[in-house]
């Protein structure tokens, strides 16, 4: 599996804002990150660091759908539609780390090392306290 320009991601973004029938902005408030962060990863201009995917992961997106374009857009739909009320953009917490460190695991074993050491250097910058889990301590 090869990793998504930044295009397709700032495409991605852009249709779970309107699936959840939030504009950008909105979006950007749901995601408790800056709107001009989230319109620089909508247009392609930054690449997404470790915290808009966790923001994601947050607030119900399928993490494996954002980086892949495979499988449901929310994690637990039967499709890609989400109910009128928007219940698949609220926040959940349950699991979260271990879901988390799951996914960061198989990220690690399906990317090329050029990727690989993006996310690493990512996620090491955001998150002081994923080295030493990574090193197992």
């Amino acid at each position: 599996m090869t990793f998504v320009d930044k295009k397709t991601i700032g495409e991605r973004i852009i249709e779970i804002s309107k699936k959840s029938k939030m504009t950008l902005k909105d979006f950007a408030v749901e995601l408790d990150i800056p709107y001009s962060n989230l319109q620089k990863y909508a247009t392609g201009v930054s690449k997404p660091t470790a915290g808009l995917y966790i923001a994601l992961y947050d607030v119900g997106v399928n993490l494996h759908w954002f980086v892949s374009g495979q499988g449901a857009m929310f994690r637990g739909a039967v499709n890609e539609t989400p109910a009128s009320d928007g219940t698949e953009a609220k926040k959940i917490n349950n699991d979260r780390g271990l879901i988390i460190c799951d996914w960061i695991k198989h990220y690690m074993n399906t990317h090329s090392k050029d990727e690989q050491a993006w996310f690493d250097v990512e996620l090491s910058r955001q998150f002081p306290q994923y080295k030493e889990w990574k090193e197992g301590k």
